[in-house]
């Protein structure tokens, strides 16, 4: 049995992890290529598919924000997703489309040029719209 270990610290955009094979042994000749998976969501260990009523929820990362949010969406099929930012006015301060691919999308937007304060993030795919509040603060 393999041993994994994780700093969960970061450097730059890198985790350092060590692998030690049985008992510790560490063997240079035999290398193993190792598979990181990384997500803000729980990864599913039963081997069940995602249907309509157990996929994730849209939700941001870090909330509040201060130079760029990030949010998740899980898509069953490719489609086309159109996302818009409006502030507490009501005012159409940011749009984008996206051609979202089968699965996890991580999309990303630069809030750096918006002022402080609450935001209604807009989703529209061909299938539902969802509307979603965060916070810009600098």
């Amino acid at each position: 049995m393999e041993t994994i270990i994780l700093n969960s610290a970061v450097f730059g955009d890198n985790y350092v992890a060590r692998v030690y094979g049985y008992n510790g042994i560490f063997d240079n000749a035999n290398c193993y290529t190792l598979e990181v998976l990384s997500s803000a969501n729980n990864f599913r260990e039963d081997g069940t598919d995602l249907t309509e009523e157990t996929k994730p929820q849209i939700y941001f990362y870090p909330n509040p924000a201060s130079n760029q949010i990030t949010t998740e969406v899980y898509k069953s099929e490719e489609d086309i997703i159109t996302c818009h930012i409006y502030n507490a006015l009501g005012q159409l301060v940011q749009t984008r489309q996206i051609e979202a691919q089968t699965g996890f999308n991580e999309l990303h937007f630069d809030v750096s040029g918006l002022s402080n304060g609450f935001y209604l993030f807009e989703m529209i795919d061909s299938q539902e719209k969802n509307i979603q509040k965060f916070e810009v603060q600098h």
